[in-house]
This record gives structure tokens, sequence and C-alpha cells, in this order.
């Protein structure tokens, strides 16, 4: 590439930048492509955008940049290095995420403090938590909690979701990626229905383990610290559809949430009127 092509790419990923500012020396002053080169590579890697470069270096490719048309030498070499470090390519969203086979963390390896983000929740509740732990032993409640933490740990996961927050009697999962929405519905469904079964065949407690799950999606400005990110519109609708519209065993979805997930999916859920609000819920039961 030559410097023009290269500086453009630069302030593309980084904002304002300016690579003689950067490498100490006078605007009239010419700087080699090489030293050019190995400067916003450095310079990328210290901002932690390398994955982002990446990802343009893939769209410059097969779109062009600056009215013309690039070839990027290496990129294969450059793609399998980036692969054999745990990530892939998401088409859909145009960049590389974590290969949940080799990595998990909480933010999918892209997602960055202070962005705003389109994220599902999904926030799960024990129902009569209390009531729960005054009938039944300490080893008893342990063992029926931890079956429920596990349970919503593999269907979140299953789906490339991720446990952001837990405490003893519930948690909140997030999704980002694909269709979130139906991803997070999938996920609530498969742990009513494991709890249903958990109930009828093994469940040690007094009285069965019952949940009350809702699920929303909306922006939220992503951070790590859990106190300020429950403070966030989404999350606090999320917390109302769960605790003020969702009967226990039932999963409630918001309308958002229901408009983008597929007709197969959408009609197990049933239109509820709460509050004047419309809301969608879902529950498993014998039949008669």
């Amino acid at each position: 590439m030559d410097l023009p092509t290269m500086v453009h790419i630069a302030k593309d990923l980084l904002p304002g930048y300016n690579l003689h500012e950067r490498m100490g020396i006078r605007e009239s002053m010419a700087i080699p492509n090489l030293d050019a080169s190995r400067r916003i590579i450095d310079d990328l890697i210290r901002d932690d955008r390398f994955l982002d470069f990446v990802s343009y270096l893939i769209r410059y490719e097969e779109e062009g940049v600056m009215g013309r048309r690039i070839s990027v030498a290496y990129l294969r070499d450059i793609l399998k290095e980036v692969y054999s470090q745990g990530y892939l390519f998401d088409k859909d969203q145009r960049m590389f995420v974590e290969d949940p086979r080799i990595r998990k963390t909480r933010n999918w390896g892209v997602l960055r403090p202070g962005n705003e983000y389109t994220i599902c929740f999904l926030r799960i509740d024990i129902a009569g938590n209390t009531e729960l732990v005054k009938s039944n032993s300490t080893d008893t409640v342990h063992r029926s909690y931890g079956f429920l933490r596990e349970t919503v740990h593999a269907s979140v996961e299953r789906r490339n979701g991720r446990v952001w927050m837990w405490e003893g009697d519930g948690g909140v999962a997030a999704f980002f990626f694909g269709n979130r929405n139906q991803a997070a519905a999938l996920a609530a469904m498969e742990i009513l229905h494991e709890l249903f079964l958990y109930n009828k065949t093994s469940c040690p407690l007094s009285t069965p383990l019952s949940v009350r799950i809702g699920v929303h999606s909306g922006l939220c400005e992503y951070t790590e610290d859990n106190a300020a990110l429950i403070k966030s519109e989404t999350l606090q609708q999320l917390v109302n559809l769960e605790k003020s519209h969702t009967l226990p065993m039932h999963c409630t979805i918001s309308i958002v949430v229901r408009e983008m997930l597929d007709h197969l999916v959408s009609s197990q859920f049933l239109p509820v009127r709460s509050n004047n609000l419309i809301h969608y819920t879902y529950s498993l039961e014998l039949e008669e």
C-alpha cells in the first residue's frame, strides 16, 4: 500500500490519527512506507485494534478503498494466524469473535467498555427463594441451585451467549451474535424444559424448584461493572418484565424480541396484557 492508503485505514480505526505526530517528526518530512507501516501496526496493537484492522483488510480487499481495489499481501496467512489464536470471523457482524470451542470471555473478545451495542438479555430468578431456603437443608438447597446454575450456563453458552451475572437465586445472560433474540428465547425455553424434568424426576427440595425468566433486547453501554450495567434502561426494563409480568415457571419476552423470532418459535409464545402492555409468555405443562 502507498502511504495515503495506510493513513486512511489508520484514521478509520483511530479517529484523528496523525502519523507525523505519532512518530515525533515535522509534517514536511517524508516517511518511508516501511517505517510508516511498522508504526501504524504498533499503534493499532497498542490501542487493541489489531483484530479490527484485519477485519478492515478483508472489507477493503472485497470492496476497495478510496475508490480503488487493493490486494492485501499474505492476507490468508494473517487469517490463519488469527484463527489459531482462537477467533472466528462473523460475516454478519463483519468482525472477529471468539471461537467458543477454544475460549469464552465475558465480552466475546470484541465488546469495548463505553461503547453502545444492541444486546439481548435473559434474566432468571428463583420464585419463592426465601421459603425454599427456610424449608430445606443448606446442602439440599446448594445441590438444587447448583443444578439450575449449570443448566443456565449450558443452555446459554450452547448458543454463544454469556452469563454476565450470577447470584445464589438467579442471574443475567447476554446474547450478541447471530439472531440474538432467537438464541435467548430458545435458551429460556430449554431451561424451563430441563427444570420441568428435574422437578418430575430428581428434585430433592420439599417443593418444586420454580423460576421466572424474562427476555428483552435493546441498546446497552458495555461495562464490566455489574452495578453500573444493571442501571441501564434496557436492564431496568428487563428487571420489570421478569418481576412484574412473569409467573413462576413461565418465560416472558418483550414485543421487541418477539418481532425477531422465527414463526415456529414465536408461535409458542402467547400474548398477555399486563398494565396496558402486551407481552408474550411461554410455559410447559402436561396435557390432561
